[in-house]
């Protein structure tokens, strides 16, 4: 039959639209030969599918014979016919969750799409992590922004390896490094290391936050890595420092016996722009440490604290041996008047037999460099001084940083006038 066919074919003068016609009627019965014999006729004769063969493919993909419809779509694409159908990228999504690799890589190498929405085989294919099926697929022309949203699909809870083999895939089809962000985070949370550096040299920035959360130098502060905080800050170092990092970082490295690793964090992360009341916050953690001091002297230069200045003084001189500590936070923080007078009036008064000369010269001074000269002024004709043990060392104090007499002060009158220390009456009047 096939004979007489193609003998037919060459001896009478059929249009093309009969032809066409003639190889869907042969499709439609499943007949391969015929259609060979009748594709063959109009090649001979240059007649092309019409519209492209679009009803052919229709037919094709409704063969109930897998081989037929293997074949006979082989014969259709390697003719001419188009691609880009919404049948065939059906076609396409079916054989690659049946597991028909050969099927798929046929369509594939035709120009099939893999990456439409309607039938995104190459994001179903990400999500289940068939790495048989992507290796098809990536024979094919992907553009960069399919491999982009692919790569927002390979599931979280992947391993290590899968991540990295289907991202490295991906990446070559052209993948932007704005999607890497979500990885980089999970794989800091994870401690994948490979997949870390393979996410950096693609050039995924640590600065991605899911839900306003922390983002993945967050991750590694929080895990007290050292190493890693210095790999992400050097492969992003424009990132910013989220306000979180730094005390997570202290939280992360607080055991004593890692001090140097937790100096060397907070260094990192204030080159980073670390700033503001990261580092207030990190500063009052700080003041329970035994290296307090180290830590201080890390933190406080790098910015102005502020907002819990009072509190630092407050903790600082109800510790025994803080002179040092004192000084340093007095030199770099923002400490009010009002601050520098409740301070001194705890160490005059609290325990007037214990008088710690040493923190109230501190408070003094930095009361004096600031012009705080009021609260001095105060302590100076302050009644519970009359009573102290050493109530002229703290006049000799208050007097040598700048405090005042106020003469219309009744009580500073009566203190000169009921005074039996002649050279104390000078002192004041003088």
């Amino acid at each position: 039959m096939t004979q007489a066919l193609s003998l037919l074919l060459a001896n009478v003068d059929v249009s093309a639209k009969e032809a066409y016609e003639l190889l869907l009627t042969a499709i439609r019965v499943e007949r391969l030969k015929a259609m060979a014999a009748i594709s063959a006729a109009m090649n001979q004769q240059h007649r092309p599918f019409q519209g492209g063969g679009l009803r052919a493919t229709k037919l094709a993909v409704r063969m109930k014979s897998h081989l037929n419809r293997y074949k006979t779509l082989a014969f259709l694409l390697s003719a001419g016919a188009t691609a880009d159908t919404p049948e065939l990228r059906d076609q396409l999504l079916l054989d690659a969750k049946c597991g028909r690799l050969s099927h798929v890589q046929l369509l594939i190498k035709a120009g099939v799409p893999s990456h439409k929405a309607e039938a995104n085989v190459l994001q179903w294919a990400v999500e289940i992590l068939n790495s048989n099926i992507l290796d098809v697929l990536l024979e094919g022309h992907i553009p960069p922004d399919a491999a982009s949203r692919a790569v927002a699909s390979v599931p979280m809870a992947a391993s290590e390896a899968d991540k990295i083999r289907f991202v490295s895939a991906l990446a070559q089809k052209g993948a932007s490094s704005e999607t890497l962000g979500p990885l980089l985070l999970r794989a800091v949370q994870d401690a994948h290391p490979r997949l870390t550096d393979l996410l950096l040299q693609l050039g995924a920035t640590s600065e991605y936050r899911l839900d306003d959360s922390q983002n993945a130098l967050c991750a590694a502060a929080k895990r007290g890595d050292v190493a890693l905080m210095e790999k992400l800050c050097r492969a992003n170092p424009t990132a910013l420092v989220p306000s979180e990092a730094l005390p997570l970082a202290f939280d992360g490295l607080a055991s004593p016996s890692r001090l140097n690793d937790l100096l060397r964090a907070l260094e990192i992360l204030i080159v980073q722009g670390a700033c503001g009341t990261a580092i207030d916050d990190t500063v009052l953690k700080a003041l329970g440490h035994p290296g307090r001091e180290k830590i201080l002297a890390t933190l406080l230069p790098a910015g102005i604290l502020s907002s819990t200045a009072g509190q630092a003084v407050d903790f600082v001189i109800r510790q025994s041996g803080t002179e040092s500590l004192l000084m340093l936070i007095c030199d770099n923080a923002t400490v009010t008047g009002e601050t520098i007078q409740r301070a001194l009036e705890h160490v005059f008064y609290s325990n007037p037999e214990v008088y710690d000369e040493k923190k109230a010269s501190v408070l003094s001074g930095t009361a004096n460099r600031h012009g705080y000269r009021d609260a001095l002024d105060q302590l100076l004709v302050n009644p519970a001084r009359d009573t102290h043990p050493k109530a002229n060392q703290i006049a000799d104090l208050l007097l040598a940083d700048g405090a005042n007499i106020n003469f219309g002060d009744s009580h500073v009158l009566v203190a000169a006038a009921t005074s039996a220390d002649p050279s104390r009456v000078a002192e004041l009047l003088r």
